[in-house]
């Protein structure tokens, strides 16, 4: 079985391939500088399908919190709050190669040696890069919201708990 990373390594080959060969491929025909900008608009392409995929997930997971929270089993429970966990942790990893292209694109845009056309399409792959990061830094935001409010109802699970106990044995 493979995983995520090696599927998007062999598509991102496989894409910029594919348009190398096209015919009448811009790749081919243009500067050495183009073929970087089509390497980083695979790549920043990827990168958006990939916190498409963690939104998806995180909503999924907000979603069997809030409806399934008091029906969920302790091992459940405990299988979504590390999940939470996990994924918070991959989208700070996300987030932080994010930053990397975002340095890349802003030293790329005071290359002097760059052409003017490809100023323009650096700057579309920049506005997706900055979308990704901002997307990416905002689930992990809600991960941490979600461990919290998570916690917050199993504090409260335990003090109606202990409220309870405290009722039956003053009953007795």
């Amino acid at each position: 079985q493979r995983d995520l990373f090696h599927v998007f390594q062999d598509t991102w080959v496989e894409q910029l391939e594919k348009r190398i060969r096209a015919p009448r491929s811009r790749v081919r025909e243009r500067r050495a500088d183009f073929l970087m900008y089509e390497i980083l608009d695979i790549c920043t392409d990827n990168l958006r399908v990939v916190t498409r995929a963690y939104t998806a997930r995180l909503n999924f997971l907000d979603d069997q919190f809030k409806k399934d929270l008091l029906y969920l089993t302790e091992d459940d429970k405990s299988r979504w709050f590390n999940e939470v966990g996990i994924l918070r942790l991959q989208l700070a990893v996300v987030s932080r190669r994010l930053r990397g292209l975002q340095r890349i694109l802003r030293r790329l845009s005071d290359d002097p040696d760059l052409t003017p056309v490809l100023f323009g399409y650096l700057q579309d792959v920049a506005d997706h890069v900055n979308e990704s990061y901002e997307d990416a830094v905002h689930l992990g935001e809600k991960c941490t919201t979600m461990i919290q409010a998570y916690e917050h109802a199993e504090d409260r699970a335990m003090d109606n708990a202990n409220l309870e106990q405290q009722n039956m044995q003053a009953k007795q």
